[in-house]
């Protein structure tokens, strides 16, 4: 292999990590803003399924940092000392926000509930995830607007104004917004499994806690069932869509219909009959699994 090659291959092994860290370390950062921003009577309830869905894959998504910044500089060590030269204020805010997040989370997990301690490393956890993303939004614009320049072994730039004009903050902003954005999907898609859903089963909303003013309980709603097999579906986990589709599909009457609502223990189809919300769902379902499939065949 040429050195150009090799050179063009490193540099598409470093984009698919910065692809994977923005897609797996960012939903990570977007949790602790939602973290941030959790209030009222359900805050906890929040920040507890937020801890439960990334406490597994938190710390190794940062893996992906790791490797980036390894490749960067094994293949490109000019590079990678201009950038580190010019732009070491910024990383060094970066650097101490994913250290003080991850301190922060795991202080917080082993702290008595609704103390000083504990409230203290949330407000820590949750401003570090909202600072880190936008320094890196905002140094990734820097690299992209020009203001970073090598003559030689000299690199010149600003100490502050090389990271900080208004496409960085434009960029920063960006970065957390879809940081944000990202967590939020995945988020909804753990919440409504943790908190409403029973197998490929998904209620409206909990009846436990009688916050309907009525008695009792009512039957899972079938097209939110196809909405959660659809979202299974757009974040990858395909073969669980699928399964829940399959399961789902099957309650069909003898003429191939569906009802507004599904009773898993009795087995009954509930509610308005036939209903074409849930049919809409079905087809919905349908074609966003067929759709992911293609894409990543294709991919």
């Amino acid at each position: 292999m040429s050195a150009t090659a090799l050179e063009v291959t490193l540099l598409l092994a470093i984009g698919a990590g910065l692809v994977l860290y923005v897609l797996l370390g960012g939903a990570d950062f977007g949790g602790g803003v939602w973290d941030l921003v959790a209030h009222g009577r359900t805050r906890e309830r929040e920040r507890s399924l937020i801890s439960a869905a990334i406490g597994p894959v938190w710390e190794a998504n940062h893996v992906w940092l790791i490797f980036v910044v390894t490749a960067l500089f094994a293949g490109f060590p000019g590079a990678f000392a201009a950038l580190g030269v010019a732009l070491y204020l910024p990383f060094g805010i970066a650097i101490a926000g994913i250290v003080m997040r991850g301190g922060a989370f795991a202080f917080r997990a082993y702290g008595e509930p609704n103390t000083g301690w504990q409230r203290g490393w949330t407000r820590v956890f949750g401003i570090a995830s909202l600072v880190t993303p936008v320094v890196l939004g905002m140094s990734a614009a820097a690299i992209a607007s020009g203001r970073i320049h090598v003559d030689g072994d000299v690199v010149r730039a600003d100490l502050v104004g090389a990271w900080t004009g208004p496409l960085s903050w434009v960029a920063g902003l960006l970065s957390l917004v879809m940081c944000a954005f990202l967590a939020a999907t995945y988020l909804t898609v753990e919440a409504v499994q943790r908190e409403i859903s029973s197998g490929p089963f998904v209620w409206r909303y909990s009846t436990d806690e009688g916050i309907d003013g009525l008695s009792g309980s009512e039957g899972a709603f079938l097209i939110c069932a196809f909405w959660l097999a659809a979202a299974l579906a757009l974040i990858g986990r395909t073969e669980e869509a699928k399964q829940n589709l399959r399961q789902l599909a099957a309650l069909r009457n003898d003429v191939g219909l569906l009802s507004e609502e599904y009773d898993p223990a009795t087995g009954r189809l509930l509610g308005n009959f036939p209903q074409a919300f849930s049919h809409i769902g079905l087809l919905h379902a349908l074609f966003t699994i067929v759709e992911e499939e293609e894409r990543r065949a294709v991919a």
